[in-house]
């Protein structure tokens, strides 16, 4: 199979009862999530996971969900 392009690792999860999962149900168009996904001092590095699913609630006729993925390298100097 090889080295993935671009050499991204990708991970992949199963289920444990001591994971936490946070939902934004009310967020709004104007309203973005940001996440930490990589922090060089982590160690055993521990990416986040993220998942959509399906709204029971989600009224008929709503836009569907969109998402945007955009990665931003933030390099500080050690303290």
């Amino acid at each position: 199979m090889g080295e993935p392009r671009g050499g991204i690792e990708v991970f992949t999860a199963r289920h444990h009862e001591d994971h936490a999962w946070y939902y934004y149900p009310a967020m709004t168009s104007e309203e973005v999530l940001i996440w930490k996904g990589y922090d060089s001092d982590e160690e055993p590095m521990a990416p986040p996971l993220h998942y959509s699913f399906d709204d029971p609630n989600t009224p008929l006729g709503a836009p569907e969900r969109e998402s945007v993925e955009v990665r931003v390298f933030c390099l500080l100097p050690k303290s």
